[in-house]
């Protein structure tokens, strides 16, 4: 399985960010392999609105089923979940122990269904 991370920075001991529409970098874990992996992303003058659908999608693209961020918006939390992607929240840690908090089952996931009952 692969877990991505929003991060301030390039190596696992980076501070999760806690803006996951506007994040740039991103670590991916393996947890088959052990292996940590950083992606950037561009940063693209666009909305909020299209910018959490394009992080959503590149996260995707990564091949991670999980993500791991601060706080991801109801738009950003609908797209994910478009994307068959799990979203968990956390407070600020570095990327590492964010994994091993979830690993742990220590971090909150923002299940599908309270996202349709925000929406209505």
């Amino acid at each position: 399985m692969k877990i991505a991370v929003s991060c301030k920075g390039t190596t696992p001991e980076a501070t999760v960010d806690q803006h996951f529409g506007r994040s740039v970098h991103f670590l991916l874990y393996d947890t088959d392999s052990g292996i940590w992996e950083y992606r950037s992303k561009d940063r693209e003058n666009s909305s909020l609105k299209t910018a959490v659908i394009k992080e959503a999608r590149f996260v995707q693209q990564l091949g991670a089923s999980i993500i791991i961020s601060g706080h991801v918006g109801l738009k950003g939390c609908r797209e994910l979940h478009k994307e068959n992607i799990r979203y968990y929240t956390t407070p600020d840690q570095s990327a590492l122990n964010a994994v091993e908090a979830f690993s742990r089952g220590e971090l909150a996931e923002i299940p599908p269904f309270d996202l349709e009952e925000k929406w209505k």
